[in-house]
């Protein structure tokens, strides 16, 4: 009997350690590009007046994971970098303004509240007679 109780006690704890040992890895999220630490060296370089700094980091602040301060301090870095004549640094600034443009359009009312009463609606103003 004694046998019996330590092949099964033997049995579960293999398959107990087994189980444990191939759980699937615990997904993370990736770290967001706008405030790394990692930067703090190239951000230094870019306040003392490097263009190829402020390009790289503009670059890297204008993305949608960063919030509303560090956008407007990345497009100001491609503002510095595209006056003292880095060329990147003024392809980006163009596709990103072009891109402010779009994304922050003036909406009416009437378009904003048949946005959010009528989620499945791309745009409002396509609907007949929606805002009239």
């Amino acid at each position: 009997m004694v046998r019996y109780f330590a092949l099964i006690y033997t049995l579960l704890a293999a398959a107990f350690v087994s189980a444990v040992v191939m759980l699937p890895p615990v997904p993370t999220e990736p770290v967001s590009a706008c405030n790394a630490v990692a930067d703090y060296p190239v951000q230094r370089l870019a306040d003392r007046g490097d263009i190829n700094a402020m390009a790289f980091l503009g670059e890297r602040m204008v993305t949608e994971d960063c919030n509303g301060q560090t956008h407007a301090r990345g497009m100001q870095y491609l503002e510095d970098a595209a006056a003292a004549g880095h060329p990147d640094a003024a392809t980006v600034l163009i596709a990103r303004q072009a891109d402010a443009e779009r994304v922050f359009a003036p909406v009416s009312v009437c378009a904003a509240l048949m946005g959010m009463m009528l989620p499945g609606v791309e745009d409002p103003h396509l609907t007949a007679g929606a805002c009239h």
